[in-house]
């Protein structure tokens, strides 16, 4: 199965929607916001050239058939508050990677990573009928390796000095999966996750 032409996911407060050019001012304008783009632990583009390349790649990608970026709408005030991404597909082995995910500060540790995971997992498992999710971040990130350790994902590995970051920093990569045998476990965090949150509006 490859990606459909054109692919939202909808849950009670948010929406994935297609990542589209028009988008890039937005999603530069929602980095900046408490400094996020210039953490020392994401990889994100630290001026608007930057953030065009980084669409333009995204959108390659799609084009290529591997990989099929998002921006995270929030339903109540329809405002861009991040994005995420498919990404690595490989229908042949019947898996695909969920990265390139950020939330714009205000919305971090709120509803909106757990139904965005829930969203695409049961759709890469459901819809798509794969056998195995990867899940990566750098090895400093901490919140965002507890946000893994909690949906359940199984730690595999550390790759040392993978990647260069857009402000020079060499970092090493960890390694995260969740298998198709292990998605009801999952998804079942996700619910309780998503009900805690709701309960506290």
């Amino acid at each position: 199965m490859h990606f459909p032409e054109h692919l939202a996911l909808e849950g009670q407060s948010i929406r994935l929607l297609q990542l589209e050019a028009s988008h890039t001012e937005m999603l530069f304008e929602k980095i900046q916001i408490g400094g996020l783009n210039t953490s020392p632990v994401l990889s994100l583009p630290q001026t608007i050239e930057q953030m065009r390349t980084y669409v333009a790649t995204a959108l390659q990608w799609r084009k290529d058939g591997t990989a099929f970026p998002f921006v995270t709408v929030n339903k109540e005030s329809g405002e861009i508050i991040g994005s995420t991404r498919f990404a690595n597909y490989a229908p042949e082995h019947r898996r695909v990677e969920i990265g390139w995910t950020w939330l714009s500060v205000p919305f971090q540790r709120t509803f909106a990573n757990s139904e965005a995971k829930y969203l695409m997992l049961g759709y890469a498992f459901e819809k798509m009928n794969l056998i195995r999710v990867e899940l990566k971040a750098n090895a400093q990130n901490d919140k965002s390796r507890r946000a893994m350790e909690r949906l359940g994902a199984q730690y595999e590995g550390l790759l040392r000095q993978q990647f260069i970051l857009t402000n020079g920093v060499i970092r090493d990569t960890v390694y995260y999966s969740i298998l198709a045998n292990e998605w009801a476990g999952v998804k079942e965090r996700l619910e309780t996750s998503m009900k805690s949150h709701s309960s506290s509006k």
